[in-house]
Parts: structure tokens; C-alpha cells; sequence
């Protein structure tokens, strides 16, 4: 799966710093207001959560682009190297 960067930046944002802010936001203040004391911590769980698995996809999609990264560097080098007439070839060859 592939995010194109408009969307990966903005995953990575809400993941990495939105997500896990708004946990802590909400496991300080609702307890300092005496308001949802009970669901506290399901909504700190769940927010952290969802945090991880918008973090996953996203490294399942930076390990697919640098995987298809990686296989076009070697199709690219391994073409030039065929290419490539190095002077045993050309004694080889008789050139």
C-alpha cells in the first residue's frame, strides 16, 4: 500500500504528535474537572490505539515505497553493468 505525500504527512502528524497530545490532554484534564473520571482511561487506550495503528500503516507504506525504491536501483545498476564494455571485452570480442 502507498500513500502519496500529501496524505503520509498529514498520517504522520496526527499519529506521532496530534494523537498522543490529545491523550495526555485528556488524561490530565478530564480527571482535574471531575468530569468522565470512569472513561478516562478507555478513551487515553483507545486514542493511543489508534495512534499505533495509523503508525503501522504508515511504516507498511514508507517499507513498500523504499522496497520498490530499492528493486529499481538494482534493475538500474544491473543494466548499466550489462551495458558496460569494459577492455576484457574488448580483447575478447577482438575489437
Amino acid at each position: 500500500m502507498k500513500l502519496n505525500d500529501r496524505v503520509y504527512d498529514f498520517l504522520k502528524w496526527f499519529a506521532l504528535i496530534f494523537l498522543p497530545a490529545l491523550a495526555i490532554l485528556v488524561s490530565v484534564v478530564l480527571p482535574a474537572w471531575n468530569l468522565g473520571v470512569d472513561y478516562v482511561k478507555p478513551i487515553v487506550i483507545t486514542l493511543n490505539a489508534i495512534g499505533v495503528f495509523i503508525g503501522t500503516l504508515i511504516g507498511i507504506s514508507q517499507a513498500s515505497i523504499a522496497q520498490d525504491d530499492a528493486q529499481e536501483v538494482f534493475i538500474e545498476d544491473k543494466t548499466d553493468d550489462e551495458l558496460t564494455v569494459t577492455e576484457d571485452d574488448e580483447k575478447d570480442e577482438g575489437i
